[in-house]
């Protein structure tokens, strides 16, 4: 007999409290979660900074880093270091990060992006092994901790360390929230819901922006983040979350599957079918019959291969363009507040376009669209010049753009979650997206590398990049109102007539059993 799908259950217990208390917590969740994106720039602000030659002031008019002993330069071993408009204390000046030191700064850009690797490689299997409840609860307890020890790191390497660390938890956290937020909702509400929480990321870069214009002091920034934000998190997945049926029922833990739907019922205050408990017998009965799944087996035919390669060529552009656009603000001149406000703001339009142009077109056309787009505006980019006569055009290119990237990054996000099958779900996530953190990791180095071959090189780069990825779309299957696979079998078939009728037969078998009541 055919397996009953879950998604028939949701929709006969429609949506009502249960799905709004867990779709408010986890959006919550992840707005609050979006700080650690903007860590970097804020945190390692640059400050003014003057020599200090032996307890006196330096002002000679030579370079600050060199003091002038008797018509001997030496390098400087004290400095002063004066606010900004922008900073008044950063771990600029805790560490010495001037002058021969200023390198060092991408060292804590490295260690971001090795974690995000390694983040993507093992929280997708802990995602699927462990639940994705437990690994939010558990991330944000030692996110708590990994900030309290920014007080206390003696040396720079220590703190690039817990950088590492503490993004490591929070990409955790965020994949297993993306991964959670279509699993408890009807499929017809999954698409939309799942870009509105992308969406959330950009506002909550915006947000941590201008709590940085009031907390210019990086010590009050984190005592700020431990004492409001992860607090606040804490509470919420304590008290408001729980664990996603679908995720139970995979892993044959039936009676809290059970348990789970009838609270779904009892709080949205909907009217159990008579013939519930034979629905979930039929169920339980289904699943310990099933068979294991294993990661190779999502590239076992030659189709599957080419989709998963695909869905990795879309998160190398869309993951090296984002991180392009949030480190390297010289790509266009603006103010550091200015900058990530805008280009957070500019998430809201983005989401919102990639929601019509889904509704229209699907995932694969718009990511087409999507990829595309951004090329262009990247190419546009290198025919602008950083002055008053171009800087409206600059503006305006800047945030298109965003916008494009952002369309391209939502889509990609919600498209993999929903061709990679349920049992494998968190897994096939982090396989497609750890090629693009790779590629992302060789981001700073090739950056200044093109730059000093040629100024424009980097953004000619990442549009070409841009137009390959939107290029291999075609050989991934559309997924926009189709219920996501379940199992290897259903995975394979995707995109196929085959996978209709199977889907189709999991409504018919529930229609049969209540014909069969009544």
């Amino acid at each position: 007999m055919p397996t009953i799908d879950v998604e028939v259950i949701f929709n006969e217990a429609k949506l009502g409290f249960w799905n709004y208390k867990l779709v408010v917590c986890i959006l919550s969740i992840y707005l609050l979660n979006s700080y650690y994106i903007v860590f970097i720039p804020f945190v390692y602000g640059d400050l003014n900074y003057r020599c200090i030659y032996y307890d006196t002031l330096d002002n000679s008019t030579h370079s600050q880093c060199y003091t002038n002993s008797s018509g001997v330069f030496e390098k400087c071993q004290k400095f002063l270091y004066e606010p900004t408009q922008d900073f008044e204390d950063t771990a600029v000046s805790k560490f010495d990060l001037v002058c021969d030191r200023h390198g060092l700064k991408q060292w804590d850009m490295t260690s971001f992006l090795i974690s995000q690797i390694f983040a993507v490689a093992v929280s997708g299997l802990l995602i699927d092994y462990w639940g994705r409840m437990n690994i939010i609860r558990c991330t944000i307890f030692c996110s708590i901790l990994i900030s309290i020890t920014y007080f206390f790191l003696p040396n720079f390497f220590l703190m690039c360390l817990a950088r590492g660390v503490g993004c490591f938890l929070n990409l955790s956290k965020d994949i297993a929230l993306i991964i959670l937020l279509p699993e408890i909702l009807p499929k017809r509400f999954g698409n939309s819901v799942t870009s509105v929480q992308l969406c959330l990321f950009g506002v909550g870069t915006a947000m941590n922006s201008i709590f940085s214009m009031v907390f210019s002091n990086w010590r009050k920034y984190i005592l700020f983040r431990i004492v409001i934000v992860e607090v606040l998190m804490l509470l919420m997945s304590l008290f408001l979350l729980e664990e996603s049926p679908k995720w139970l029922l995979q892993k044959k833990r039936y009676e809290e599957f059970r348990l789970s739907i009838h609270k779904l019922f009892r709080q949205n205050r909907t009217v159990m079918p008579e013939n519930l408990n034979q629905i979930l017998n039929n169920i339980h009965q289904e699943t310990l019959t099933e068979k294991s799944s294993y990661v190779y087996k999502l590239f076992r035919t030659k189709r599957t291969a080419l989709r998963m390669i695909s869905l990795s060529l879309s998160w190398i552009s869309s993951l090296i363009l984002f991180y392009a656009l949030a480190f390297f603000k010289e790509l266009f001149n603006f103010n550091v507040h200015a900058y990530y406000i805008l280009i957070g703001l500019s998430e809201i339009p983005g989401t919102y376009l990639q929601i019509l142009l889904v509704g229209y077109f699907g995932f694969r056309w718009t990511n087409i669209i999507s990829q595309v787009l951004s090329a262009i505006c990247l190419f546009i980019n290198c025919f602008l010049r950083s002055n008053d006569y171009w800087m409206l055009l600059m503006y305006v290119n800047a945030i298109s753009t965003k916008i494009f990237s952002t369309v391209a990054m939502n889509n990609i996000f919600a498209w993999n979650s929903q061709v990679a099958p349920t049992n494998l779900r968190g897994i096939g996530m982090g396989l497609c997206a750890i090629f693009g953190r790779m590629s992302s990791l060789s981001l700073p180095p090739l950056f200044v590398y093109f730059s000093n071959l040629y100024y424009l090189l980097p953004g000619i780069v990442l549009g070409i990049i841009a137009l390959i990825a939107g290029m291999f779309s075609i050989f991934i299957p559309e997924t926009y109102n189709v219920i996501p696979p379940d199992n290897i079998e259903e995975y394979e078939a995707l995109g196929t007539k085959t996978y209709t009728v199977i889907k189709k037969q999991r409504t018919d078998v529930l229609m049969n059993i209540n014909e069969t009541d009544t």
